[in-house]
């Protein structure tokens, strides 16, 4: 029996057949349509409740996600030393997004060079592409994106799966990337999306700290 709703499906009711093995009969119908009727605007309102909840929480995920940028970018700003902001976001990745593998490089035209790194690797050497290395976009390496570039393959071997550009006067200065994480889940949309604003932020402390040390310096 159809569960309609303004004309709108929302349900199906299945019905097997009688204990008492006979059919069922026009008014046995007609009882079944008055239950799929009552029903139908339950179900509706289940459904709204729950994509309500749903939406509720994104929302709360999203003030929860730019209060945290909001302390860090705060924290990063206020030193001018490279090594502790670079601990400010190693603590992040792996507290919020519970990164067992991550790196930081920096990128100067065709040279990545590690900054910051927590992978098997005990010592990690520069790396020099053929090609200048300006990603724009972030990256998730997978069966259908796998890597297609010689950096991009350096980098996947060393366990990084997501690169995320890290950018400043619309140059790609670095490249924040996370491999394996607790759980092993996959990492989201808003968690890509979280990681690029926050690959952003670093980087703007970092350009700002070299800014201040240079000022000092003369």
């Amino acid at each position: 029996i159809p569960m309609l709703l303004q004309g709108r499906m929302v349900g199906i009711i299945g019905v097997g057949g009688k204990i008492t093995g006979k059919p069922f009969t026009g008014d046995d119908i007609t009882f079944l349509e008055s239950i799929s009727a009552v029903a139908a605007s339950a179900v509706h309102n289940a459904i709204t409740i729950a994509a309500l909840q749903g939406s509720n929480r994104q929302l709360d995920s999203k003030v929860q996600a730019m209060n945290t940028l909001f302390e860090l970018s705060r924290e990063m700003s206020a030193s001018f030393d490279e090594q502790t902001i670079l601990r400010t976001l190693g603590y992040a990745l792996m507290g919020q997004m519970r990164a067992m593998r991550y790196a930081v490089f920096s990128v100067n035209g065709t040279v990545i060079a590690p900054l910051l790194h927590k992978l098997e690797t005990a010592e990690i050497d520069a790396h020099e592409a053929p090609h200048e290395i300006a990603p724009h976009l972030p990256i998730v390496f997978s069966d259908s994106r796998p890597p297609a570039l010689p950096w991009e393959a350096w980098l996947f071997q060393l366990g990084l799966k997501v690169v995320i550009p890290m950018t400043a006067q619309n140059e790609t200065r670095g490249l924040l990337c996370l491999g394996e994480r607790l759980g092993a889940a996959e990492y989201d949309a808003s968690e890509i999306e979280y990681l690029d604003a926050l690959g952003t932020i670093t980087m703007s402390a970092l350009e700002n700290a070299r800014l201040v040390v240079e000022m000092l310096g003369k």
